[in-house]
């Protein structure tokens, strides 16, 4: 694999970042005693609920700086999620929006042919006795005129009340590099 040097540099300092902010990189799940278990079907709707949040978060972006005419609708909203910490059944349907999963080899290919790639990538899904963490990062890679690497992380907290999943944003930050 050949990686220009502030490319490489880049990815790097991303995987660290990842590395060491974020405790748990696996969908894997172990529960301790005091832990639940979490089912498949709670998996979805969590996932479900974070995609949903960010899908949300880029429509209002878009409508910051896009006007529509009169009777034009939004199009499709297309968004590449890695297949890293993440099953693809998990993966909802969702209209007006189209998932394109990928494998983290495909993305960094992607990159290279296109000199960039903008996707999403679970890199925390962890049980905390009743609680769920579970962190999405929005990454956002370019190699134009010099290597450019930005990171959104967003970091929820999900509990299960009557029966349901409810989360709420804990923290967020970015990384430019």
């Amino acid at each position: 694999m050949l990686i220009q040097p502030q490319l490489k540099s880049a990815f790097w300092l991303v995987l660290m970042m990842v590395g060491f902010v974020m405790p748990s990189l696996s969908l894997n799940i172990r529960a301790n005693e005091d832990d639940i278990t979490l089912t498949n079907e709670d998996r979805a709707e969590i996932v479900r609920d974070v995609l949903t949040r960010e899908i949300t978060r880029r429509r209002e972006e878009e409508s910051k700086y896009r006007t529509l005419k009169k009777g034009e609708k939004t199009g499709e909203l297309q968004i590449i999620l890695s297949t890293l910490n993440i099953e693809p059944e998990l993966v909802p349907k969702v209209t007006d929006v189209k998932f394109i999963l990928m494998k983290p080899d495909e993305i960094e290919t992607r990159m290279k042919l296109e000199g960039r790639a903008q996707y999403l990538a679970f890199s925390e899904f962890r049980v905390e006795g009743s609680k769920v963490i579970v962190t999405l990062l929005d990454n956002n890679w370019s190699r134009k005129a010099r290597a450019f690497v930005s990171s959104k992380s967003s970091r929820y907290e999900y509990s299960q009340a009557n029966g349901k999943w409810a989360g709420k944003l804990i923290n967020s930050g970015m990384l430019i590099s």
